[in-house]
């Protein structure tokens, strides 16, 4: 199991709230994962799994000057199952040549730009992808990375 505490400073209540920090983090219920586990028809990766159930959903550094969103479940459930405000986005035909259906749009960089992550891994930890490019060798990772260098994404 991944440990995510150390994002814990950033969790609020609910949306309402304001941490004053540039990062922040709603919280996730066990009912909304397992939901959106039956729509996909499969279990999240474990790391993701984990990150939803013990941090949420939220920004981080979003300050940096792009969106950098940990998209909530319902929006991770539109995206990747083309529903919605989705269905007929033109900017997702990409990742769908990119991925073909392996991988999980579950990070949105700025609009229409998200990062992914594989979606039947069954390992502890999962890599993610910004489009082609193997970013981080795990979510944990990628976290590290964009706390410590709020714009790394911009070199790709």
């Amino acid at each position: 199991m991944s440990d995510f505490t150390f994002l814990r400073a950033y969790k609020v209540i609910n949306e309402e709230q304001d941490n004053g920090f540039d990062t922040i983090f709603y919280p996730v219920t066990d009912r909304e994962i397992a939901s959106l586990e039956t729509e996909l028809q499969s279990k999240l990766p474990p790391e993701l799994a984990d990150f939803y159930s013990q941090v949420g959903y939220g920004f981080i550094k979003k300050e940096s000057g792009n969106i950098n969103r940990f998209v909530d479940t319902y929006t991770l459930q539109d995206i990747n199952l083309k529903r919605g405000d989705f269905e007929y986005d033109p900017d997702l035909e990409i990742y769908a040549e990119f991925y073909n259906n392996d991988k999980l749009l579950f990070f949105e960089v700025n609009e229409g730009v998200y990062l992914a992550i594989d979606k039947f891994n069954n390992k502890e930890k999962c890599a993610v992808y910004y489009f082609k490019d193997k970013i981080a060798d795990s979510l944990e990772e990628f976290i590290h990375k964009i706390l410590e260098q709020p714009d790394f994404l911009n070199e790709y």
